[in-house]
């Protein structure tokens, strides 16, 4: 038996999962946590991680610490997603949040980000991956991935300015999408694609809000929270308070895939990134 610690920072989340691997066994899930830090708030709008930001990141880091030490891994990975590219202080905020978590924290790149999420998800031939994250949007097909600038959070601070947005506002982050996700149906131009998984917290609060995660269903959920305030989208059941922030322009990514790739709905897996990283560590072994 192997254990190994794997940490996911996103621009929204981070996520930690630690798992014990036996050999042609699947992974025990010994401990897990997720917090929401926002980190991609002040970097979309500044292009640099407010010291605030730093400050909870290593708090949150240095408590997921807490939690992996005593369990005795073998081996850990920590890796960091769009938030953390993009912003011009990146090296000394690693350098603090890698102290605080006690392994170093590794910057990926969006293919590197997809190649962790389809090991995690380990999705069926022709299946269409979605992960909706905070800062970037992965989009999976067996071997091509594309990784997208459509985070929630970074379209959130560049479109929404109205609660409830402006027919205006709506119209702008739609037309944008339009155009990222149109290179994705190009390059798909002729292949057949089965069906779609939804990997993120946003495909969970649509899949649970829009049950049962039909096209017809989400693009009826987008058009009502369209309509809704903050206070509205709060109340409604599967959404929570956090995720409804920001979960109209995550709706309206994975509306547009759904309905540009012609997919009559989605279904939500809870893997991702990090359960990606304990399958790497334990192909490789220690």
């Amino acid at each position: 038996m192997t254990r190994y610690a794997a940490v996911d920072i996103g621009s929204n989340s981070i996520r930690m999962n630690v798992a014990e691997v036996t050999a042609g066994g699947a992974p025990r899930l010994l401990a897990t946590q997720r917090d929401v830090a926002r980190l991609g708030d002040s970097v979309f709008r500044t292009g640099a991680l407010s010291p605030e930001a730093t400050d909870l990141l290593c708090a949150i880091l240095s408590r997921m610490r807490g939690v992996w030490e005593p369990l005795g891994i073998s081996r850990g990975r920590a890796v960091a997603t769009a938030a953390l590219r993009e912003a011009r202080n990146r090296a000394e905020v690693v350098a603090r949040a890698s102290t605080a978590l006690g392994i170093p924290i590794e910057i990926i790149s969006g293919e590197e980000e997809a190649r962790l999420i389809r090991l995690g998800v380990r999705a069926g031939k022709r299946s269409l991956i979605i992960d909706i994250g905070g800062g970037s949007t992965e989009v999976i097909l067996e071997d091509r991935a594309w990784s997208l600038p459509l985070g929630a959070i970074r379209l959130q601070a560049r479109f929404m300015r109205s609660d409830p947005p402006e027919a205006a506002e709506l119209r702008a982050l739609e037309e944008f999408i339009a155009d990222e996700v149109g290179r994705v149906v190009r390059e798909l131009a002729g292949v057949t694609v089965e069906g779609a998984i939804g990997t993120s917290a946003t495909a969970r609060a649509v899949v649970s809000a829009a049950d049962p995660g039909t096209t017809d269903r989400v693009l009826a959920f987008y058009r009502a929270v369209c309509r809704l305030d903050l206070a509205g989208r709060r109340r409604i059941d599967g959404v929570g308070p956090q995720r409804a922030e920001i979960i109209i322009p995550g709706t309206a990514v994975l509306l547009h895939l759904l309905e540009a790739l012609g997919l009559p709905g989605v279904i939500y897996s809870p893997a991702g990134v990090r359960d990606g990283i304990i399958a790497d560590l334990a192909a490789f072994g220690t």
